[in-house]
């Protein structure tokens, strides 16, 4: 009958609306979990730049109090070159992976509208198909 299809088709439209929810649930967790991916390499590469400035400061001190000053700054100004090279290493890893995590969330919040426009016009049409099944039932009675 006209109106176990209609509940039939109502259902669907909970079951679909149900997906969705679950979908956007999963994309909001996966984002979640590469932003507390990204922040934790964030702060590993912090960490080491601290320790690397540490380091170059106790080697700075050591040059002030030795007599072989010249080779120390030689190794002082050798380990300078290696952590500003490091730093833009670190540092452009962190670039990349801020476009990288940007690209993901527009890919998601691009997938997730395609999903939405897709159910709606499923729905459109569910909806569509019991009016014009109800206008055929009324034109029958």
């Amino acid at each position: 009958s006209a109106e176990t299809e209609r509940c039939s088709l109502q259902k669907t439209i909970e079951d679909q609306e149900k997906e969705l929810e679950e979908l956007r649930a999963s994309e909001t967790e996966s984002s979640r979990l590469r932003e507390m991916e990204r922040q934790k390499t964030i702060d590993s590469l912090t960490e080491t730049i601290k320790d690397q400035e540490k380091e170059l400061e106790e080697l700075r001190a050591s040059v002030g109090e030795t007599e072989n000053a010249k080779v120390l700054h030689e190794r002082l100004h050798e380990f300078e070159q290696e952590r500003q090279k490091t730093v833009r290493s670190l540092t452009k890893t962190i670039e990349d992976q801020e476009k990288e995590l940007e690209d993901l969330r527009a890919s998601e919040t691009e997938s997730s509208r395609l999903r939405e426009i897709e159910q709606q016009k499923t729905i459109d049409s569910l909806t569509e198909t019991i009016k014009d099944q109800e206008k055929e039932l009324e034109e029958l009675r």
